[in-house]
């Protein structure tokens, strides 16, 4: 397997143009240094707190995995501290110049992944498709209804204008099965991809005439500790396995905040879910407010 090795330094001159230029060639970019030893620090505390008390507060948002804690889902709602210690302008900031707009927070995740999780299961193959938002439409673009928010599938053209996050809290490396993407797959001209345990089902699905599917293959993403990875929505990637005994060093916490550009919505009648603690990043700082939100 291909392993990634151009980084750039959050410290770099050129950080806003080539992280944009490798966001449109590569559908990623991975960004390093940008959180100090201190605040991974404090951000772990928080986590620590998140995984004890999530599970017994909001079960609903939660997901487990061989009986351990996975992830829990919506994550700022419940405690917005954390978005205080990530939401830095020195992490963030490029955010506004790739989505050429001011950025505001749509949907965030802590993941907290274990080797056992990871150890005997086969990568899942996917692509975010899916956000939270106001309302269900009764349509088959209704998802999540295994929790109290709504949630649905969002349209391409809408996907590729949005960016996630993925805050790397520990090191991710290919021992402890850090993520595998697939370069330049946001890109594709392709109808709906279900998820796959398989990577060559899911590459058989793709049915974008420029792709040639054989000429494909997984790349790993190692990654420091307090680095970003910013990639599209519809970039195909997975988890990969863990081949390092349990013990220290094989867990990977992960925080994954979504992005959307100021203005955007889903465009076919729904509205991104109004957070109660919305963060909203521009070129010229981070601001934080609070709003009733919607209950439903």
């Amino acid at each position: 397997m291909k392993i990634h090795e151009e980084v750039i330094s959050i410290n770099d001159e050129s950080l806003y143009k080539k992280a944009k230029e490798s966001l449109e060639r590569n559908s990623f970019a991975l960004v390093t240094d940008a959180y100090s030893s201190f605040e991974l620090e404090l951000i772990t505390f928080i986590f620590r707190i998140i995984e004890e008390e999530g599970p017994i507060r909001h079960p609903e948002w939660c997901s487990w995995k061989n009986d351990d804690l996975w992830a829990v889902r919506n994550v700022l709602e419940l405690y917005p501290e954390l978005m205080r210690l990530t939401f830095t302008h020195r992490a963030l900031g490029v955010l506004p110049r790739i989505l050429n707009a001011p950025a505001l927070c749509c949907g965030h995740t802590l993941m907290v992944k274990s080797p056992e999780q990871q150890s005997e299961s086969s990568e899942t193959w996917h692509q975010d498709n899916g956000q939270i938002v106001d309302r269900h439409l009764g349509d088959d673009m209704d998802k999540g209804y295994s929790t109290p928010l709504k949630k649905r599938r969002l349209r391409r053209d809408v996907l590729n204008q949005m960016c996630e996050a993925r805050i790397h809290i520990e090191e991710q490396t290919i021992e402890n099965g850090c993520l595998h993407v697939i370069p330049g797959s946001a890109n594709w001209e392709s109808g709906e991809i279900d998820d796959s345990t398989s990577f060559e089902d899911f590459l058989s699905q793709v049915e974008d005439s420029k792709v040639q599917a054989e000429d494909f293959e997984p790349l790993a993403v190692p990654s420091p500790a307090g680095s970003i990875l910013f990639m599209r929505p519809m970039i195909a990637h997975a988890s990969g396995p863990c081949i390092r005994p349990a013990g220290e060093g094989t867990r990977r916490r992960v925080f994954q905040a979504e992005f959307i550009p100021k203005w955007l919505t889903p465009g076919d009648g729904s509205l991104f879910y109004p957070w109660t603690y919305p963060g909203e990043i521009t070129e010229k700082g981070v601001f934080f407010k609070h709003q009733d939100g919607k209950k439903n």
